[in-house]
């Protein structure tokens, strides 16, 4: 029974990761600095104050996906494999980490995604977190697309 279990689990997460492109008839490309997402053509990028970063929020039918681009992101480390299916994938010189939780309503779906040719004096990649939650699976799914589509401008 754990094998069909994680099995079931593994097909349920490719379902996520499957598609690379989204399947709405009307996107749009929405620039984060170095970074390009596709978004549902009504999603807007809401810029707001950042005290040492860039940071803002993509919204749109009803879902708010926080950003934060600079040098203090990271990935996220150290997570309960049993709450969460960890991405993780490497193009070129970007890496991007997708954290897709089993609890999409308690837990934050997020993306980290850096060029590990931008590395900073301060000590660190300058790098792009975006996350969400409180949001449902079909939510969670678009969440999970548009994270998919970020790739290096």
């Amino acid at each position: 029974m754990k094998i069909f279990s994680k099995v079931f689990t593994v097909i349920i997460a490719l379902s996520f990761l499957s598609c690379n492109k989204l399947k709405y008839s009307n996107l749009k490309s929405i620039d984060i600095y170095d970074y390009q997402l596709e978004v549902p053509a009504q999603f807007e990028l809401i810029e707001e104050q950042g005290i040492d970063s860039y940071v803002g929020k993509l919204s749109g039918e009803g879902i708010d996906i926080p950003f934060d681009f600079g040098v203090y992101t990271s990935p996220d480390k150290d997570l309960d494999q049993e709450k969460y299916d960890i991405y993780f994938e490497t193009f070129g010189t970007v890496e991007r980490q997708i954290v897709v939780p089993k609890d999409s309503q308690a837990d934050f779906t997020t993306l980290h995604i850096r060029d590990l040719e931008n590395y900073s004096e301060l000590g660190g990649y300058v790098s792009l977190k975006m996350y969400t939650n409180n949001i449902t699976r079909k939510e969670q799914k678009l969440v999970v697309k548009i994270f998919e589509s970020a790739k290096l401008k």
